[in-house]
């Protein structure tokens, strides 16, 4: 097979919380305790997970800590589904 030199792009965008609520499912353990490891608000991972919240990079910077992901993941993550929201707007438009 020819090689193009174009790097490959995945079409599939989802919010970081649908990231975070397998990781706490792989994890075995609830958004409070979670929330207890973390230091986070319980509230707010609740909407991050319920995808009612980005992510900034301090939230990101304390999920790197709490799941050892580093927060370039959650961030790139976070500015993929932005892009791909407001391409979507913008469609609608």
């Amino acid at each position: 097979m020819a090689k193009t030199g174009k790097p490959i792009k995945l079409a599939v965008y989802f919010h970081p919380g649908v990231f975070l609520t397998e990781k706490l499912q792989e994890m075995e353990i609830t958004e409070k305790q979670f929330s207890e490891i973390s230091g986070l608000p319980e509230k707010t991972i609740s909407l991050i997970n319920s995808e009612k919240m980005d992510i900034d990079s301090s939230t990101a910077a304390t999920l790197e800590k709490a799941t050892r992901i580093p927060a370039t993941l959650w961030l790139k993550l976070q500015e993929n589904y932005n892009i791909y929201r407001f391409k979507k707007m913008a469609k609608a438009i």
